[in-house]
């Protein structure tokens, strides 16, 4: 039997140009707050506070970029040449929700057989599909001597994007893109479709696929792959169902905006008084259950009235690059 992935390749990344963006700190150490008609006058007790994330090489920093969040991820050894994937949840539901944690990257999906119901075996190293990195991150603070303080970790941005900024280039593979922030017991699955009304974006994570006839060239019938049998038995007449029925994903959407309420400055966890910090770990995958507006010719999605789909055109998605920065700030324990 044809193997045929969830959904056709896309999207071969260059982690270290496009993939994480930068990780830093916008915590000012230091500052003066005035009111109208009055003014403040201090003086500087030579005392600096900064916010650090461990690097790969052990040192310290207040701003990661691309190169060195690549190192974390171990792609500068192993290339993320990421396709499209969903999470294998153990629940007999398929549900993940927002505030879930993940399984274990081996059991992400990236494939189904064609005809059968569910998932098809697992093919490939799901490592190399999946980007996940741990960051230390502590609260310094240096005057006479050097000593760490415990304080909230919040998220304060987390930007997903396509990597082109041009309008004339600039597509919706963004929406595909999964960053789920995990430290201890905490956890928060993080998505964009770039709508500032929805706070929440939710991924139908089943459905019917047409693998068969999504050729570029627009051949053969625009009908869901059918149930494995012979032309005589009834099966062989009813639509296929890949993924788990019914299964849905949600995700907070960084876009959300109303008034002064939206996904950011949530609460990661507490950073401990002491050097080693705390420790948040990052996943990102493409998701593949996305629908996408770009779908092959002559695939059946392309007959409804809204003309988005799981299997995604190669030559639209195909070597296309995203951006993901994130920053965090840290706040006094009440």
């Amino acid at each position: 039997m044809k193997m045929n992935k969830i959904i056709i390749p896309a999207a071969m990344l260059a982690v270290g140009v496009a993939l994480v963006g930068s990780v830093s700190s916008t915590l000012a150490w230091y500052q003066y707050s005035t009111k109208a008609q009055a003014a403040y006058i201090g003086t500087s007790v030579g005392q600096s506070e900064n916010l650090e994330i461990q690097k790969k090489d052990g040192k310290w920093a207040g701003n990661l970029p691309s190169a060195e969040v690549e190192k974390l991820a171990g792609a500068d050894v192993t290339p993320k040449n990421l396709i499209p994937v969903t999470p294998g949840i153990a629940a007999a539901n398929g549900n993940l929700g927002k505030d879930d944690a993940l399984p274990e990257v081996a059991n992400f999906k990236n494939s189904i057989e064609t005809g059968v119901e569910g998932y098809g075996e697992t093919r490939g190293l799901i490592a190399t599909n999946v980007v996940q990195f741990t960051l230390n991150i502590h609260y310094k603070q240096v005057d006479s001597q050097v000593s760490y303080k415990a304080k909230k970790l919040q998220l304060a941005d987390l930007t997903i994007m396509d990597n082109s900024t041009a309008p004339s280039t600039k597509g919706d593979l963004y929406k595909a893109i999964r960053v789920h922030i995990s430290a201890g017991d905490s956890h928060r699955l993080y998505a964009n479709n770039g709508k500032v009304a929805d706070e929440t974006i939710t991924t139908a994570t089943y459905g019917f696929l047409d693998t068969i006839n999504s050729g570029t060239d627009g051949s053969g019938d625009p009908i869901y792959d059918k149930k494995q049998g012979y032309e005589w038995e009834t099966q062989s007449q009813q639509n296929v169902m890949y993924g788990i029925e019914n299964s849905q994903q949600v995700a907070y959407n960084t876009a959300y905006r109303s008034g002064n309420l939206n996904n950011l400055n949530w609460e990661i966890g507490e950073l401990p008084a002491a050097e080693a910090g705390l420790a948040v770990t990052v996943t990102i995958w493409i998701e593949g259950w996305q629908k996408l507006s770009a779908v092959p010719q002559g695939n059946a999605d392309r007959v409804g009235e809204s003309p988005e789909s799981a299997m995604w055109d190669p030559q639209a998605y195909s070597n296309k690059k995203f951006n993901v920065g994130m920053r965090f700030q840290a706040v006094d324990i009440q």
